[in-house]
């Protein structure tokens, strides 16, 4: 009925909660390349009761690691602490590493060299980053690097070109495939033959180039016209300067032993015609002496416009009339009317 309060010998009974850990910090570092879980999370803790439990799943699993989390991807943690028995748990921060992001190479261009021994080549690289990093390119493997992603001055002698991009950092490099680049393809001029025009006034002479290479043109005149075939006709006595190129216009060759030289034969000239006339009628001991000059050397001679010729420039036995005279090499070109 609530008398004769009687109190217990053994007072006062004291009961002791336990000591809660106090989390002082949280020190985080993120994954330091693409592909690499090397981050790291620092739990630092005190109180409670020794050693404390660790863990940055939200409490699934924990660890007795002095706070020390190492080789972690990126993503999100939850951090917890609570006694060694279990006791007093003790909410930390949410703790956010960050994976690096790779850029994406989308396109390489590149161009080939103009023209031979000019180092004009090009390639563009274009690549993108989805969390707008800074990129760097390279073209050697990754041996050099620059912000461009242009690259000009370019020949064939470096070729593969290996085409790398990764960000400003030296992070997630990415590669494409290799680029070669094409040299424009120098003619070869391997013969050039000639004949000369067989007459005097006669467009027969040719020149012929013989030359290596693919799809070339040719050109006689020091490059002024071209043609596709190598096989000139039709040619004049002259000086002709031969050139070779590729058919796109590129790598012209001049040959060495320019110019080619066509000659026609030596044309002679009458320098002199003298006659006499027959001495009484009907006697044929008429003359006529045709002097030549100049010409190839010996000449032949004719009195009937060229029907008939003869090596010596004297006629004689001739009756009265008219007569045409003719002088020419004695090879027979160049008839020349006297």
């Amino acid at each position: 009925d609530g008398s004769c309060n009687t109190p217990d010998a053994n007072n006062p009974y004291i009961l002791t909660a336990p000591n809660a850990p106090t989390i002082s910090n949280v020190a985080s570092s993120d994954p330091t390349n693409c592909g690499v879980a090397d981050g790291m999370i620092n739990v630092t803790a005190s109180g409670g009761s020794a050693p404390l439990q660790y863990s940055i799943d939200s409490g699934s699993t924990w660890a007795f690691n002095n706070g020390q989390f190492n080789g972690l991807a990126g993503g999100t943690y939850y951090v917890f602490v609570k006694n060694s028995d279990g006791s007093c748990l003790t909410t930390g921060t949410i703790e956010v590493l960050e994976d690096k992001v790779a850029p994406v190479i989308t396109a390489v261009v590149a161009t080939d060299p103009s023209d031979c021994g000019v180092a004009d080549g090009t390639i563009t690289i274009t690549a993108a980053s989805s969390v707008g990093a800074t990129l760097q390119y390279s073209i050697d493997g990754g041996a050099t690097w620059q912000q461009s992603e242009v690259y000009s001055g370019l020949d064939a002698s470096n070729n593969p070109y290996e085409i790398r991009v990764r960000n400003i950092d030296g992070t997630c490099e990415v590669s494409d495939a290799n680029i070669t680049l094409t040299d424009k393809i120098l003619p070869i001029i391997n013969t050039v033959a000639s004949t000369d025009p067989t007459n005097c006034g006669i467009a027969d002479g040719t020149i012929t180039v013989d030359a290596t290479g693919a799809n070339l043109e040719y050109s006689i005149n020091g490059g002024v016209n071209w043609q596709l075939s190598g096989s000139f006709t039709g040619l004049t006595s002259g000086v002709y300067t031969v050139t070779v190129r590729n058919v796109d216009g590129t790598c012209e060759v001049i040959y060495p032993s320019n110019p080619v030289t066509l000659a026609a034969p030596n044309s002679p000239s009458i320098a002199n015609v003298s006659s006499t006339n027959p001495t009484e009628c009907s006697v044929a001991d008429g003359t006529i002496t045709i002097t030549g000059t100049g010409g190839a050397g010996s000449y032949e001679y004719s009195i009937d416009s060229g029907a008939t010729w003869v090596t010596s420039g004297t006629f004689t036995g001739l009756t009265g009339g008219n007569y045409t005279t003719f002088i020419r090499n004695q090879n027979g070109t160049c008839e020349v009317i006297g």
